[in-house]
Parts: C-alpha cells; structure tokens; sequence
C-alpha cells in the first residue's frame, strides 16, 4: 500500500524536532505493515486551529485528490486538525479521492473515530484558550506582559516590563510628529526610509510572528494607536492592552469583552513612569 506522512506542531517554541520524531514513529508504522513510504508532507509552528495557511496540508490534500497514494498516516488524528469541522472536512476530501486515514492507534479511521476524536480535539482547544486568557487577565491587572510584544518594552523573567531606550526614542519622535500634523502614512514613510526596526505589534506596523514588517499605515481613525503598547491620549502614563480585536477564519473580527472595572476592560495602566 502506498503511504503518505503527514506531520505538524503548534508553536514556534516547540521543539523543531517534533516533525522529525512524528515521521519517525510513522516510518516504524510502515514498516511494520510492509507499506511504502511514497510522500512525506508537513507544517511547522502552525496551529491545527486553520487550515488555509498550512501548506503541507494542502499539497496533501491536493496529491491525495491526484491518486498519488493510498492512505495517509499521522500520529493522530489531532495532527490533521484541532477542529471537529476540519477533521471532518479532511476526511471527507480524502474518502472521495479513495484515500484513508491511519493513526498510530488505528490502521483505518472512520467516521466514528472523526466525531469522537475531533470533539476531543476542539474541546482541548477551548480549554486551552480559557486558561490561557485567565493567565493574560491576571497579568494585565498586575501591570505585567500579556504574552505579546510590546513595542518600547522588553519583557523580563516573571513577566516584568523594561523600558527599551532606541524603541522609546522612537515613540517619542511618533507622538511628536503626529502632534504636529503628519499623516499616519508619513510618519510610516519616514520610518522606513530611515530604516527604523518595526518590531513587534507597534504603532502602524504589521507584524508576522515569524519575521518583521515595515512600518504601514493602519486603518483610519486609528492612527496611532498601538495594539500591545501605548495610547496617544494617555499623557502621563503608558496603557498597556490585551484582548485586542481578534480574526477567526469565518467571522472576521471580534471585539474585545465590554464591561468595566479591571476584569473587564481591554486595557490596563501600566504606571506612572513606565511610558516610554
């Protein structure tokens, strides 16, 4: 029978060699079965929560459509997707190319093991994401980082905030230039031209977690507003914020939850003193 491999892991702080020690055990499966290893497919630091943006998955998807082997094998189903409807949607896709799925556990899932693990797989998630909130929500009320990076602060162990001198000088020369009159695109213009880093989520500035992005003008209205730093209307102390609008791959953005008072909002003071 001919094998394709398929490996993936979550996070760019796992351990790269995740892809390789998934592989591994797969090959041992095979080998055991006295199937043919024909096609090894992979992602790497990218969430199972998505599927448009995982490239091994779709070339995959597309060679398995092709006839270009018979079963797909991964260490488990939650490799494939973390969301019942994806697990589901991966299925389906393969079954009509006459393509079956295997696990190390199972040498033929079906539609039984696809509800029951994909439930199991999107309640990880949940869980996941709430205790993960909860941390982010203890830490901004106490003033600490929140995970993301703060353009003008580094975070120091146990999640203390350190002013960045170079980073803050450019903060600075931002509120100054926008105070006077200049247009977000600009300020962005001139940062770029003199070649100024745009690390993390800062003021105009799109961010890939994987590399840096030159200073843009952001949507309007929201000129110069950091989404993890600081607000232009607070003079006398830095607002550091967090649930900031987020993008699901159907629904676009979502808002922040509303309410006040420290539980509630989507920004919290970091001090007198520790604005850049």
């Amino acid at each position: 029978m001919r094998a394709a491999l398929y490996a993936r892991y979550s996070d760019d702080k796992q351990n790269s060699r995740s892809i390789a020690d998934q592989l591994a055990v797969c090959r041992q499966h095979v080998l055991a079965r006295n199937w043919t290893v024909v096609a090894t497919f992979s992602d790497a630091a990218i969430s199972g929560g998505a599927m448009a943006n995982r490239p091994g998955l779709q070339a995959m998807l597309a060679e398995g459509a092709a006839g270009s082997f018979d079963v797909v094998l991964v260490e488990d189903e939650d490799r494939l997707a973390r969301y019942l409807e994806h697990q589901a949607h991966i299925y389906n896709r393969l079954k009509a190319s006459g393509v079956a799925i295997a696990t190390l556990a199972s040498d033929r899932i079906g539609i039984l093991e696809v509800g029951l693990k994909g439930v199991m797989a999107e309640l990880y998630l949940v869980n996941l994401s709430q205790k993960t909130s909860r941390g982010m929500r203890a830490n901004a009320e106490q003033g600490l980082a929140t995970g993301s990076r703060l353009y003008g602060y580094r975070s120091q162990p146990g999640g203390a905030l350190e002013i960045v001198p170079t980073e803050a000088a450019t903060i600075v020369r931002i509120f100054e230039r926008y105070a006077a009159g200049d247009t977000g695109r600009d300020i962005a213009a001139a940062l770029n031209v003199e070649g100024v880093p745009s690390v993390g989520r800062g003021v105009e500035c799109q961010f890939d977690h994987r590399r840096p992005q030159p200073w843009q003008r952001r949507a309007k209205h929201r000129a110069l507003r950091w989404r993890q730093g600081v607000e232009p209307d607070d003079r006398d102390q830095g607002s550091g914020h967090w649930q900031t609008p987020a993008y699901t791959e159907t629904s676009g953005p979502v808002a922040p939850h509303a309410g006040s008072g420290p539980a509630h909002c989507a920004c919290r003071s970091l001090g007198p003193g520790t604005r850049p």
